[in-house]
Formats: structure tokens, sequence, C-alpha cells
């Protein structure tokens, strides 16, 4: 896919914001709280359903995903697994207290 191209597809989704470093040339999605970083290789090397699925977090390989749960950004494939459990529960939208009658 063309890196145009998939910043056009960034933007039609109103879910998702796009960062880009200059320097490194490397593009920052956020969606749900979840910042992904991705090489201008990995977008020319897939396509955007591939690269959707990655930053949505049904595939991390060979993208990498950091999100602020722990109050600072931290890549998510080093958490252990209660971590990535609430990570999964922010993505479910599940922040309720059980209800005691």
């Amino acid at each position: 896919m063309q890196i145009s191209e998939f910043i056009k597809a960034v933007h039609a989704d109103k879910e998702m914001r796009l960062n880009v470093n200059k320097e490194t040339g490397n593009v920052f999605v956020e969606w749900k709280g979840i910042k992904t970083v991705i090489e201008p290789e990995a977008i020319q090397a897939h396509t955007w359903d591939e690269l959707e699925a990655y930053i949505h977090g049904e595939d991390t390989n060979p993208l990498r995903h950091m999100t602020r749960v722990c109050g600072y950004f931290s890549f998510v494939s080093s958490w252990n697994k209660s971590k990535l459990g609430e990570l999964e529960d922010r993505h479910n939208g599940n922040y309720a207290l059980p209800n005691e009658s």
C-alpha cells in the first residue's frame, strides 16, 4: 500500500488519529488509547485490511503497539498477562463495578 493511501484511510476513520515523525518517517496511529508505531516499510508491505487489524490489536506482528494504561507510554509486547487483561477490559469498555444490591 502506498503511504498516501494509508494516510487517507486513517483520516477516513473518525476513531483514529495520525502523527508522523519527520525524522524517521515512522507513523503513529492512535485508536482507542492505543498508539501503534508503523514504519514506512510496513505500510508499503501490507494491505489496509492487514494494517487496520494491526492497529485494532487483532494481530501485532510486525508492528509495535504502545498505550498509556500504566500512566506512561510503553510497548504492549513487554506486558504480563494481568496488564494485557486490563487493556482488553478497556477495549471492551468494561469499567463498571459489579452491581451489589
